[in-house]
């Protein structure tokens, strides 16, 4: 059985070097075991300057790491609570031009880099996902009785305007014990970019990237469903399935297993990088290797591809990118044998 194991490793390994995969290799993580700081899950990462931002939703609070060969716990941001600068299991965080905005669930806060609290407005529903640029927070859309994709809001809350057309008109009728937020959440899941004079949304069910400029106007369109192969027409295929034809019934599970092209986006100096789903339809188990996909965000073609050997145990949940040297570091959040830590990759 070993030998098997063994042999589909190798196979699995020949295949993605076949596209020129750039294998990555863990060179550090923390907290180590000595370390005087543990932390739960982080859910999402951003880098500014020489400094890295991590949300951890279960102790409602943002951490802010130094990047000094490795990883250096410099401050703790935010803590539970409803009063000014306080934070209710946030989600989310996006920095722009000295300022840090947080969503969680009552709304956004914002903050200088330094984690000095600046202002915050409530928002009542649920946002899939946010960018703030330009002093602009801009939104997926949630509401399923609205057909633009994407709303822009200034940091006092006013709404500003809206752009961008929802690309799959749903059937509520196909789907019991989910009602219709949850499934716009659950569709348009994804991640909104921007390299400074555009506007990306990902979408990591469909396999879809939509460019605007910053004023709304669609630019282009693309497909990037073929980057990821084979796992990709699978993942693509039970989307379809699941949320287009047949729906979804959880009245007696209580429960369904979502699947996405990726886990996570980032942009950094004009590349999009993917970080790839661990799951397979069909499969009992957790893929044993990661590919992280690169685009040229100008021409939204494949750039290339890296990968990542997962051991068993390990879970991947959100990455950044650093490009400052001459190869990028990868430093992802994840689950492994010392607990949840933020694992730092290179070529």
């Amino acid at each position: 059985m070993k030998q098997i194991i063994g042999l589909l490793f190798i196979l699995i390994i020949s295949y993605h070097l076949s596209a020129q995969a750039v294998i990555l290799n863990k060179i550090n993580y923390y907290p180590k075991r000595d370390s005087d700081y543990y932390f739960r899950p982080i859910c999402d990462l951003d880098i500014s300057g020489n400094y890295l931002y991590g949300v951890v939703n279960f102790e409602d609070k943002i951490l802010k790491f130094k990047l000094n060969n490795g990883l250096k716990l410099e401050k703790i941001i935010g803590k539970q609570g409803q009063g000014p600068g306080d934070l209710i299991r946030p989600v989310a965080l996006s920095i722009c031009q000295g300022e840090l905005v947080v969503r969680d669930n009552v709304g956004y806060s914002i903050y200088d880099l330094e984690g000095n609290f600046k202002q915050r407005f409530r928002a009542f529903t649920s946002n899939i996902s946010f960018l703030f640029i330009d002093d602009i927070i801009f939104t997926i859309n949630p509401h399923p009785e609205e057909y633009y994709l994407i709303e822009a809001y200034a940091k006092d809350g006013k709404r500003l305007y809206d752009f961008g057309d929802k690309f799959i008109r749903l059937r509520d009728e196909i789907f019991k014990g989910l009602n219709p937020f949850e499934i716009e959440k659950n569709v348009y899941q994804g991640n909104l970019l921007s390299d400074g004079k555009h506007i990306y949304y990902a979408n990591s069910k469909f396999g879809k990237i939509i460019k605007f400029d910053k004023k709304g106007r669609k630019v282009e369109e693309k497909d990037i469903t073929a980057f990821f192969g084979e796992k990709g027409k699978k993942i693509l295929k039970k989307n379809q399935e699941m949320w287009l034809d047949k729906g979804i019934d959880i009245t007696l599970t209580h429960s369904f297993k979502p699947y996405d092209l990726f886990m996570d986006a980032f942009l950094s100096r004009g590349n999009i990088y993917l970080l790839g789903s661990e799951w397979v339809p069909g499969e009992k188990d957790r893929e044993p290797i990661v590919e992280i996909i690169c685009l040229d965000a100008n021409s939204l073609t494949l750039s290339s591809k890296y990968m990542i050997k997962r051991a068993k145990d390990e879970r991947f949940f959100c990455f950044a990118i650093d490009e400052q040297g001459n190869e990028p570091t990868f430093y992802v959040s994840m689950e492994d044998e010392n607990g949840y830590v933020i694992s730092i990759y290179k070529k």
